[in-house]
């Protein structure tokens, strides 16, 4: 006797066609700011239930809901443009499905846009991520300086202490693309995905001179998502048609 679902059987629905994947630009609101990027998938997924949308699941013998998330925020930063990419059984219209999963959300978590995504099996790669941290008035001459100083380096390396006791040389210069001061607000544009990428509160305290300083007490948001492949976030993406052929 055969318990379970066989293997076979697991690995004919993973090679199944998508019908339909959409990709959901999300906000969350500094309330929500120390979720964390697992407890923000829990309450997504407990959200979809709860809409009763036909979120197509994963083999085996713990189904999942096909959910990716292209980058995990750092715990302590809200997000203007967060990104999801939900893949369907069925055909739910875009304004529809952002209607019905909005209404499950929680306060904090605020849907602003949802648009039709390739239907592949390979989600979009977030390559690049915006953000801006709010100075105090008394940081704004350290941080003009530092900006310069900082953007005229060829490398800043530091030390990084990772959750295992190891510790780390980094390197954030080349990580960072942009960085500048508007007023109190500064502003940076990192890169992603890649190893030893520079971190936004590691930027800010680098520029304000405070190398060991893990900056929890600067307000940091996260303004943009870049996708590969777009010069914009997912919020700007060209719609797709609104159903299939």
């Amino acid at each position: 006797m055969i318990f379970g679902r066989p293997s076979w059987r697991v690995r004919r629905d993973e090679r199944r066609a998508i019908l339909q994947k959409l990709r959901v630009s999300f906000a969350k609101r500094p309330g929500l700011r120390f979720i964390s990027h697992h407890d923000l998938m829990r309450t997504l997924h407990r959200a979809l239930r709860r809409a009763g949308l036909p979120v197509r699941q994963t083999g085996g013998f713990n189904p999942r809901p096909r959910v990716v998330l292209p980058h995990a925020l750092e715990v302590g930063i809200s997000s203007e443009d967060e990104v999801a990419e939900v893949e369907l059984d069925a055909w739910v219209q875009p304004v529809e499905f952002a209607r019905r999963l909005g209404d499950e959300l929680p306060e904090g978590l605020d849907v602003k846009e949802v648009r039709l995504a390739p239907p592949h099996r390979k989600g979009a790669a977030a390559v690049e991520a915006c953000y801006e941290a709010d100075l105090a008035a008394s940081d704004i001459d350290d941080a003009r300086a530092g900006v310069a100083r900082f953007m005229e380096s060829n490398a800043w390396p530091i030390e990084r202490h990772d959750h295992d006791g190891r510790t780390r040389l980094i390197d954030l210069r080349p990580g960072t693309v942009e960085l500048s001061l508007d007023g109190t607000v500064l502003r940076m544009r990192l890169r992603l995905g890649q190893p030893g990428a520079a971190r936004p509160r590691e930027v800010v305290a680098a520029v304000l001179g405070r190398a060991s300083d893990p900056m929890l007490d600067v307000p940091l948001r996260k303004t943009r998502t870049v996708l590969a492949g777009s010069a914009g976030s997912a919020g700007t993406q060209t719609r797709g048609p609104d159903r299939p052929a």
